[in-house]
């Protein structure tokens, strides 16, 4: 077993981490709902289109989230979607 004293360094480098992931996170997420609302604004439409190559690409991606992680990350195609196209595509091989 590591001393305490290493044992408390890795569990303040694992939290500053953690915290750094989050914020990195938090700040994309908004990006991503300002492109939308400018997506919006020019298009008129509130959905996007994907190409094949996009959503095996979201897919492959999303695929590798938990649920928990999917739910909070996936904000342009719901996490639904994103299993509907994994079966989909395994389904239905390209």
């Amino acid at each position: 077993m590591l001393p305490t004293t290493f044992q408390f360094i890795i569990a303040m480098l694992a939290s500053a981490l953690t915290d750094r992931l989050t914020k990195k996170m938090a700040d994309m997420r908004e990006e991503q709902r300002i492109l939308m609302e400018l997506w919006q604004d020019v298009s008129g439409k509130k959905r996007l289109t994907f190409t094949p190559d996009q959503r095996r690409r979201l897919t492959l991606k999303g695929k590798e989230l938990t649920a928990q992680e999917r739910g909070a990350c996936c904000h342009i195609v719901r996490p639904e979607t994103i299993l509907a196209w994994y079966i989909t595509s395994v389904a239905i091989p390209a």
